[in-house]
């Protein structure tokens, strides 16, 4: 079956869907300049395929493992080497269009603060239209191309009452993430003499952002949970 995605502004359902050829169509009519993402997992191979050639703003929040067992330790594992190996790939490839694009703050990288971030949104937008995807699919290659995903497709302008909503969706989802890499920690890291010094810089950095409280707050902390600290 692949992708379904009903229009439901237009009430129709679209069956074996290809994303991009719907995304590119809106796109390219209504000149979307900007997208804003909401998907549990994704990779860089990804972004700078699909997302980087078509927006020229980006923001993008991730998800991280959800709680259950050894949830601190996979989520430690998460923010320190998923994110090292991010700014590893910066690091190697400084004329990347991804290191340019997050140095220049045109793409912007967030993920879980706290609570588990599972939602599935992406909202493109211009000054007086908008096109909005939700459901089940991650911004992956496999659930893009190959696996049983649906979405809902909704459009229209941005004077609508319902694209309020799904900017209040994706703000609500927003204030509870932190800061994956932005422009000025990237623009530090990559003055680092070598990817030894460079894997240090990452690591110190990052422990000093793990919190187990609750009420710590800032964009740059990430609060793991911390009944499983009790119960250690």
């Amino acid at each position: 079956m692949g992708l379904e995605i009903l229009n439901h502004t237009d009430q129709k359902l679209i069956s074996n869907a290809d994303f991009w050829q719907l995304v590119d169509f809106q796109r390219e009519s209504t000149k979307f300049s900007e997208f804003k993402g909401i998907s549990f997992v994704s990779n860089i191979k990804f972004i700078e395929k699909n997302l980087l050639p078509r927006f020229d703003q980006i923001t993008l929040i991730l998800g991280l493992t959800d709680n259950g067992s050894n949830s601190i330790g996979k989520r430690i594992d998460q923010i320190l080497n998923k994110r090292r190996d991010l700014i590893e790939y910066s690091y190697e490839h400084q004329d990347s269009t991804f290191t340019k694009r997050i140095l220049d703050g045109s793409l912007q990288l967030f993920f879980t603060k706290q609570n588990l971030i599972h939602t599935k949104l992406y909202l493109m937008r211009n000054q007086s239209k908008y096109s909005v995807f939700s459901g089940s699919m991650n911004l992956t290659d496999a659930a893009v191309n190959k696996n049983m995903e649906q979405l809902v497709w909704d459009y229209g302008n941005t004077s609508d009452p319902l694209f309020n909503c799904y900017q209040q969706m994706f703000q609500d989802n927003l204030d509870q993430a932190a800061t994956y890499i932005d422009a000025k920690k990237l623009s530090g890291y990559l003055k680092d003499k070598d990817k030894e010094e460079l894997r240090i810089h990452v690591m110190q950095d990052s422990s000093l952002e793990i919190k187990n409280s609750p009420n710590s707050t800032g964009k740059d902390i990430i609060i793991l949970p911390a009944e499983e600290f009790q119960q250690v």
